[in-house]
């Protein structure tokens, strides 16, 4: 037995090195090589995740600065729309003032003219009378041929003085 036994020892040494190397395989087949690739898509989803992070960052960024920039173009719109219709006021109140004045001389021409005209009926009214009052007057005052004479000579001085 004591030969048996070294060629035992030497097959269980064996069986269990066949067995740890089987063993071993199976566990590189079936176990590590399916964690590792789980493992490896995990991480390359995790580094796609990232970079998808990354990327969504920049993108928040520009998407801010787009936004600020948009917040000053519309301050800028607003402030030149203000000024457009502050401006725009001030054209409605020149147009009111200029109709308002254009309104207060028509309203004086209208006044003066409608004097003129009433003054000119009036004259109209009166002015036969008158001038037959005066007719009358002046033909008493100079019946008397001298005296007329006298009052012609007079006139005619006066016109000659003051034309010179």
């Amino acid at each position: 037995m004591l030969h048996s036994s070294p060629l035992i020892f030497f097959f269980q040494v064996l069986n269990v090195i066949v067995m740890a190397a089987l063993g071993y395989y199976g566990y590189r087949k079936y176990v590590k090589t399916p964690l590792e690739e789980k493992v490896n898509q995990k991480e390359a989803v995790l580094k796609g995740l990232a970079e998808q992070g990354y990327f969504l960052e920049g993108r928040a960024h520009d998407l801010e600065d787009q936004r600020h920039r948009q917040e000053h173009t519309a301050s800028l719109l607003k402030q030149k729309f203000d000024e457009w219709h502050y401006e725009l006021d001030q054209d409605h109140f020149k147009a009111q003032e200029e109709t308002r004045v254009c309104a207060v001389r028509t309203a004086e021409r209208i006044a003066t003219k409608n004097i003129y005209i009433a003054e000119h009926a009036w004259a109209k009214k009166i002015e036969p009378a008158l001038i037959a009052d005066a007719q009358k007057k002046l033909e008493q005052k100079y019946a008397d041929h001298t005296q007329s004479k006298d009052y012609v000579h007079e006139i005619v001085a006066r016109l000659k003085k003051d034309q010179q």
